[in-house]
């Protein structure tokens, strides 16, 4: 809750509900891939919005079969690992593993890139760290440290 300010949760759920959502089409008729365009307002104590705070995406995956979500980018921790061996080990077609072998790209989901991350070993992926996606949480941060920067060189 820390990066919504103050408000209430009927207006918080509402502002998390209208943000904009695109489906990536992809090979696997299991797996649909989501690209969540967020937009962060920032509201004031009398539950005014203040500014905007943020402009990022959060991307997941949902497995149809297992009826369950990963986090594939944007977040400060990701399901990468979890989403590929669940393929691995549930895969119910041929496009399903065409999907994650043939490392091809669909929308902002490189599958190579995905893939080589997984198959880090857990030493490299801490010092390498996540390349696929940017977090949201340092993209917020960077975008505010420049506007602090920019307006105190503006004063000058």
């Amino acid at each position: 809750m820390h990066r919504q300010g103050i408000t209430d949760s009927t207006k918080l759920i509402k502002t998390i509900q209208s943000q904009k959502i695109e489906f990536t089409e992809n090979t696997s008729e299991n797996i649909v891939l989501m690209k969540i365009h967020f937009d962060q307002i920032v509201y004031s104590k009398d539950n005014t919005a203040h500014s905007w705070f943020g402009n990022c995406n959060y991307y997941l995956a949902y497995n149809l079969k297992k009826e369950k979500f990963y986090r594939i980018g944007g977040f400060d921790s990701n399901d990468v690992v979890e989403f590929i061996d669940d393929i691995q080990e549930y895969s119910f077609s041929t496009e399903d593993e065409l999907f994650l072998f043939n490392l091809e790209t669909f929308g902002d989901f490189d599958m190579s890139c995905l893939l080589s991350y997984y198959y880090m070993s857990e030493k490299k992926r801490k010092r390498k760290g996540y390349k696929c996606f940017d977090r949201c949480s340092e993209v917020i941060f960077t975008e505010w440290k420049n506007m602090i920067t920019d307006k105190k060189q503006n004063k000058h």
